[in-house]
């Protein structure tokens, strides 16, 4: 059954009491769920471990221009604001359904990149942006509730974990158990995507390319890896094609973008 929501958030700390339990294990990809205190919507978490190298495994996730593909139910993705990138990003979604009688959702979300050099991991936290970033749309429902994260964790030179955990209430008038049916098919979904494009890689060279200078990967796959290999000229023609793009996007009317058609790696 397809239905809405998702991406990325930042995880509510739940008691201990509250343990998770396994709900599903197939094709590799293993999901849980967890009773969430005072409510009837369950958290759910999903793992998967792919046969790739935490740069690429990230690239897809980090990427701005495949995300229908990526995100179940995705109609529109727009970049709300990105002069915090790239630690952080704003992002508006909506999300569509094949179920009658229920809206479209949508949503504002806040993300926030943790490089984890240590742990030769990278976590994305991300949870319910401001709604004032986006007007509402006359039939859709704004999500009331999300939060998850994101971790990557490099098992070598081409293995890497992907863990995905999520809370959602996409509000309105649907009944709990509903909303709870639809979140425990979300992480098994979401990471069957993300394997695919992450075996399907040709498609993401630029944000390859460009993640080479936002953040540095050498600590974790070694300073002789491709993803840890820097030039000037690569660098200058990056900052070329983003100060570009952020021109455009501040002729388009974004004000979020004017403030980085000066950006600098």
């Amino acid at each position: 059954m397809k239905i809405f929501f998702l991406i990325l958030i930042n995880i509510t700390i739940l008691p201990s009491s509250f343990s998770w339990t396994k709900i599903e294990e197939q094709n590799g990809i293993k999901v849980w769920k967890k009773e969430t205190p005072q409510s009837s919507v369950v958290s759910f978490k999903g793992s998967v471990i792919i046969n790739s190298n935490i740069h690429k495994a990230f690239s897809v996730l980090f990427d701005p221009y495949h995300k229908k593909e990526f995100i179940q139910n995705c109609k529109e993705f727009e970049l709300l604001k990105v002069s915090d990138l790239p630690e952080s990003s704003t992002s508006y979604v909506k999300l569509g359904n094949d179920m009658p009688f229920i809206d479209d959702r949508d949503v504002v979300i806040k993300s926030k990149t943790h490089f984890l050099p240590k742990q030769k991991a990278i976590k994305v936290d991300f949870w319910k942006g401001d709604d004032a970033l986006k007007e509402k749309k006359e039939g859709v429902v704004r999500i009331p509730k999300l939060e998850g994260h994101w971790f990557f964790r490099s098992l070598g030179q081409e293995k890497t974990q992907v863990n995905y955990q999520v809370i959602s209430d996409p509000g309105g008038l649907i009944p709990k158990w509903l909303v709870n049916l639809a979140n425990k098919k979300l992480p098994y979904k979401t990471l069957e995507k993300m394997r695919n494009l992450i075996y399907h890689p040709s498609k993401f060279d630029q944000t390859r390319t460009m993640l080479k200078y936002f953040f540095d990967f050498s600590p974790i796959l070694g300073k002789d890896h491709p993803a840890s290999q820097r030039t000037p000229k690569e660098k200058a023609l990056i900052e070329k094609r983003l100060k570009a793009e952020f021109k455009k996007n501040c002729l388009e009317g974004h004000q979020d973008a004017c403030k980085m058609t000066s950006f600098k790696l």
